[in-house]
């Protein structure tokens, strides 16, 4: 009421995605802050079932997305005495790594020839930390910290394994009849979508895991999240929405009969 709205609907957000462009089932693999998650979507609603997310090889507990790799670059500041860059995780106090890591860091198509060839230079980047102005050296952290995308394992299993690996194994878990449309609608969304380099190694990768299958991997544009739910609401009826009477009457548990997706 305070902010004017005429009600509210709550979405999974690995719909979003999907509706903004255009298609109605498909694999989202959205790297975020906190998680990575491959979730399948089937006539615009999720299998909550088959949601699959990724975790540290080294730690089971450990969660792999956005903050973990750029935590390790922070790390690296860190040893090269850039002190007071992300001392409690904030995402907001993170900004400027964040950055850095985006505009630097890169998903090798191989990894092996990229550590023989040198091709990967060091850079001298410049800092503004609480202390002033800083300047600390990248050089093989532009594309081993996001190798940990290829290096995690699916929460729950022992086995460790990757992205590609759990992309695949999303969509084995999925009816065989859906499988070969999923393939074809392989979507990647958030955060780290566009970090250079990573539809490039899942399209060297995948044949691997799925040699038959017929794919295509797109990434969602920075703004698909926000366009997607825009979508969502466009075309809810106004019956849909949660109106302030309702939530008052009923409580929470009226967003799981009137959303869906929720």
């Amino acid at each position: 009421d305070n902010l004017g709205f005429c009600g509210i609907y709550f979405v999974v957000r690995s719909i979003c995605p999907l509706r903004s462009m255009g298609i109605d089932t498909g694999l989202v693999v959205d790297i975020g802050f906190n998680n990575t998650f491959i979730t399948p979507v089937v006539n615009r609603t999720y299998m909550p079932g088959l949601v699959q997310r990724l975790m540290s090889h080294q730690n089971r507990e450990e969660r792999i997305g956005g903050h973990h790799m750029v935590m390790e670059l922070v790390q690296s500041m860190r040893e090269q005495g850039i002190s007071g860059v992300g001392e409690n995780g904030d995402a907001r106090k993170l900004r400027d790594t964040i950055q850095v890591f985006q505009e630097n860091c890169y998903v090798a198509i191989d990894p092996e020839a990229e550590e023989e060839s040198g091709n990967c230079k060091e850079k001298d980047i410049q800092f503004e930390n609480a202390e002033g102005p800083s300047v600390f050296k990248l050089h093989h952290e532009q594309w081993q910290i996001p190798e940990l995308l290829f290096e995690a394992k699916t929460a729950g299993k022992k086995t460790s394994t990757g992205l590609d690996a759990v992309i695949a194994e999303g969509i084995r878990s999925c009816d065989v009849d859906l499988r070969q449309e999923l393939w074809e609608n392989v979507v990647l969304a958030g955060g780290l979508a566009h970090l250079k380099g990573l539809k490039e190694r899942l399209e060297k990768e995948i044949p691997g895991r799925a040699p038959k299958a017929k794919f295509k991997i797109q990434v969602c544009g920075k703004h698909g999240h926000f366009y997607g739910a825009s979508c969502i609401a466009h075309d809810l009826k106004m019956e849909a929405w949660i109106h302030a009477e309702e939530y008052e009457e009923h409580g929470p548990s009226i967003t799981r009969r009137k959303c869906l997706n929720a």
